[in-house]
């Protein structure tokens, strides 16, 4: 009677556990009490038939959605109890259970505290206890700051979710399984890993903010770039040799190789970080080669521009003259020049004090003026607060930091009006008394003070460039 009932419990595919028609109520309490009976009548062996029969029948009147691939449904008081009166069922059940060696179940899902990203995100699944007669809870916590978008936390959700209901279709899970599996690698976007890339470049001490603004600009490059090529549905270890090479190749064509290789080297520690922090294997830019770089002869002011340029900027554009003094004199760059207050100058001992942020070698530093600028710079910042830039915009002490274009711009425009040699730049007083100092016989250690190098070797190979090698006497000739 008992094998009769089991008989006539549809199941699709005759295969326990897939979705089989739910047994009513009464059904089921009936089932049990059969199982019951029969199990006695067999002295609750626990390897007769009839009692592999007796628990197939109860185990499908229990769970009338399955227990060896669904999700089963907790039985009532009354089936628990004569599940634990049962001696007949097998102990192993966690183990090994009915024709697939599976057990019952409830399927993992995503608890998303309602999509509130400020509050924890876990994945949950229940398997039953032999040792407690019930289903016990597992669950998983999602960590918000590795997943802090939306997205990432909901792809590395289901990631787990199919891990872990593959791992209960088979009847072997344990949380810690996981964790051996590289899923981590597959959960950023390209556009995710861009954000974390920069995100941890941000925090690092060793990257100062001039340094992050290049980083900044080469990942922002490269967003654009996969954005045109509708390539933002991939991961950030999708990206290959192939596609790098194709980025460099089209978003810096007709530049430099010097310039080329810095922005290379800009993408390359943007991605190196990823490698640190263990969300690539391997760093995709260093496959691509460095270009050639071709030394070009740097331009210097003849004695005769240099004289007119001064001559008319301290009479007309102090703002001008100040900073082509600085630039001559003490090798300060335009966009140095941009982020120097007047509360760093100590006029009385001839002395600016750089910080490290914007120091050539990173450290804090004091630059030694020439006399000749000290009267200018007076002039130039009679008036104004110690918290003002000592150049912002019409070239004047201001409380706004400007662009170092707004100089250069005007310079270009200078020279024309001047009839200055067209090529020359503003960076090239810099090197026009670099020259001077060469040829007059200053040593290298002298040069490598006065242009703020961390390593002489660095100023070895800018001198050597400068001059071609050569060292003839100068007699030199100042403005």
């Amino acid at each position: 009677m008992l094998a009769q009932l089991v008989e006539h419990i549809p199941f699709k595919d005759g295969v326990l556990g897939s979705n089989p028609r739910q047994v009513t109520k009464k059904g089921r309490i009936n089932l049990s009490v059969l199982f019951l009976i029969y199990a006695k009548s067999v002295n609750f062996k626990q390897n007769c038939p009839g009692a592999e029969i007796g628990r197939q029948a109860w185990l499908r009147a229990m769970y009338p959605y399955g227990c060896a691939g669904s999700s089963p449904v907790r039985g009532t008081n009354l089936t628990q109890s004569l599940y634990k009166s049962s001696d007949c069922v097998n102990k192993n059940l966690t183990a090994t259970n009915l024709q697939q060696n599976e057990i019952p179940y409830k399927e993992a899902k995503l608890s998303d505290a309602g999509g509130d990203l400020s509050k924890r995100w876990h994945v949950y699944f229940s398997i039953w206890s032999d040792k407690e007669k019930k289903f016990k809870r597992k669950q998983e916590f999602i960590s918000s700051k590795d997943y802090p978008t939306r997205a990432a936390r909901t792809r590395f959700a289901n990631e787990l979710i199919a891990l872990f209901n593959d791992g209960l279709r088979k009847g072997n899970i344990t949380l810690p399984e996981y964790r051996k599996k590289s899923i981590s690698r597959k959960n950023y976007s390209i556009e995710e890993g861009i954000e974390k890339a920069l995100e941890l470049l941000k925090s690092d001490t060793d990257v100062n903010e001039v340094t992050f603004k290049s980083y900044r600009l080469a990942c922002e490059k490269f967003l654009q770039y996969i954005d045109s090529k509708s390539l933002k549905f991939l991961s950030i270890t999708d990206i290959d040799k192939a596609m790098c090479f194709d980025f460099m190749s089209t978003a810096y064509s007709n530049i430099t190789g010097k310039t080329y290789n810095s922005y290379l080297g800009d993408i390359r520690a943007s991605f190196n970080r990823l490698m640190e922090a263990d969300i690539i294997e391997s760093n995709p830019f260093t496959l691509v080669r460095n270009k050639k770089v071709i030394r070009s002869k740097k331009k210097i002011w003849s004695d005769e521009d240099l004289k007119v340029f001064f001559e008319w900027t301290e009479r007309n554009d102090l703002g001008m003259h100040v900073i082509g003094m600085l630039d001559y004199y003490s090798v300060f760059r335009p966009i140095e020049i941009t982020r120097v207050r007047i509360g760093m100058l100590d006029l009385d001992n001839n002395v600016l004090w750089l910080p490290g942020d914007d120091a050539k070698n990173k450290k804090p530093l004091p630059v030694t003026l020439n006399n000749k600028i000290i009267e200018p710079i007076r002039r130039l910042i009679k008036g104004h607060d110690k918290s003002d830039y000592l150049i912002s915009y019409g070239l004047k002490p201001g409380p706004i930091q400007i662009n170092r274009k707004v100089i250069t711009d005007r310079f270009y425009k200078l020279r024309e009006e001047l009839g200055i040699e067209f090529d020359i730049k503003l960076y090239s007083l810099k090197h026009t008394f670099n020259t001077k100092m060469a040829k007059s016989g200053a040593n290298l250690y002298e040069l490598s003070k006065h242009n703020r190098h961390y390593d002489i070797r660095q100023t070895e190979e800018y001198i050597n460039d400068l001059l071609d090698g050569a060292n003839p006497n100068f007699i030199d000739t100042d403005f």
